[in-house]
């Protein structure tokens, strides 16, 4: 899940592909949790970011934006 890739997907297995769930309910919470405290648009190219007494640096804000995307797209 942490890389980005071009493929090829029969039509047959589309239906299958847009079903799956990539996140778990609790990735996603935290990622709204997050988003919440703190605007991820207003962060500068490397920001660090301390939550609840965590890090989160770049890669961290990636994924969370990823998160966010992708329960954007299923809604």
């Amino acid at each position: 899940m942490g890389y980005d890739a071009k493929l090829i997907v029969h039509p047959a297995q589309l239906d299958v592909v847009n079903e799956l769930t990539y996140y778990s309910e609790e990735e996603i919470a935290l990622a709204k949790e997050i988003s919440q405290k703190i605007n991820l648009e207003e962060l500068k190219d490397f920001s660090v970011v301390t939550i609840d007494g965590l890090l989160y640096e770049k890669p961290h804000i990636a994924r969370i934006k990823r998160i966010l995307k992708s329960i954007e797209k299923s809604s």
